[in-house]
């Protein structure tokens, strides 16, 4: 009886131990990283042989894969030396396979080289397993915008427009003009109608003109002063761009900008070649000439009348009548 007993003991143990080993075993097999895929073909190529600095890079993979396969979304990349501005994905029909087109938008802020790694593409297999192939690594050359012989400077601080009295004076004159106001109102006693004109916002296209009239009136090109004048021009147009279309522009880099606009499938045209020109005189002492400052305010006037509704409303004058009467 008690070797029956040491018996069961023993096979039970056994089973415990088979059991407990299965279970490793599959855990092990869900565990493991995804496995290279077979039978998938990656095609790199670029759009250009060299860029500038912040100029649009577009990387073009073409995707051939078994029907048995199905590509995951490619939410995420790793960028290297660029930053990325969109991915975008589509698809050709194929009498056998399937074939998937990626085109990935980017720029560099590199001086030297555009390089963008491989990206890793993950594909879903019928029985849930995941599978992977990278594509080939991207490296482009940046050509230099420096005039021939010249050299690029070191970095200075951003320019700053000195205080402005302008609003201090103002609120000094109004508040004398109010004291003046209620002073006469307590001595005459009496209660009259007074016609409340509330000022009218101006359109934002007649406000960015008029900014770019008065710049054009300094005569910064003339005196050298390139950094001034690019940084008074891109501060209108930001301004104009976030008035225009609703968006930050103020406080965003080029690149977020152009983003900003992308994402409510906005394009204005010249802007991204007039803000990365403004870029470059700013931060990296390029001098880019009496002639190109011009050009940049011809630009900068052409955007905000090609990007003006066709009819603006007149700004509306809304008039409140105070009560009468004596007290």
């Amino acid at each position: 009886m008690m070797n029956h007993s040491r018996k069961l003991t023993t096979g039970a143990l056994r089973s415990a131990i088979i059991i407990w080993l299965c279970g490793v075993v599959l855990s092990w097999i869900h565990a493991a990283p995804p496995r290279p895929a077979l039978g998938v073909d990656i095609q790199t190529t670029v759009d250009s042989d060299s860029v500038t600095v912040g100029e649009r890079l577009h990387i073009r993979y073409v995707i051939d894969h078994s029907d048995s396969l199905e590509l995951l979304p490619l939410t995420a990349i790793e960028t290297g030396s660029c930053h990325l501005i969109s991915i975008r994905f589509d698809e050709e029909k194929q009498d056998r396979g399937k074939r998937k087109i990626a085109t990935i938008e980017v720029f560099t802020l590199d001086l030297e080289e555009a390089h963008l790694p491989g990206a890793e593409l993950r594909f879903l297999t019928p029985s849930g397993d995941t599978l992977y192939a990278v594509a080939n690594d991207v490296t482009v050359p940046v050509r230099s915008l420096v005039a021939a012989g010249g050299e690029l400077k070191p970095l200075k601080d951003p320019w700053e427009a000195p205080f402005d009295y302008l609003p201090v004076i103002i609120a000094a004159v109004a508040a004398v003009a109010l004291a003046s106001a209620l002073y006469l109102l307590w001595r005459n006693r009496k209660r009259r109608i007074l016609p409340e004109v509330l000022k009218p916002e101006l359109p934002p296209d007649f406000v960015a003109l008029m900014e770019l009239t008065r710049i054009e009136g300094l005569k910064l090109l003339d005196e050298g002063e390139f950094k001034k004048y690019y940084t008074l021009v891109t501060d209108a147009i930001r301004k104009y761009i976030e008035k225009r279309f609703g968006i930050d522009a103020m406080d965003c880099t080029t690149g977020e900008i152009l983003l900003n606009l992308n994402a409510i499938r906005r394009r204005v045209d010249h802007l991204e070649e007039l803000l990365r020109e403004a870029d470059l005189v700013k931060f990296a002492k390029f001098i880019p000439g009496i002639e190109a400052g011009k050009r940049a305010m011809k630009t900068a006037r052409g955007i905000v009348v090609r990007t003006t509704p066709a009819s603006e409303p007149d700004p509306e004058v809304k008039v409140s009548v105070g009560a009468a009467g004596n007290p």
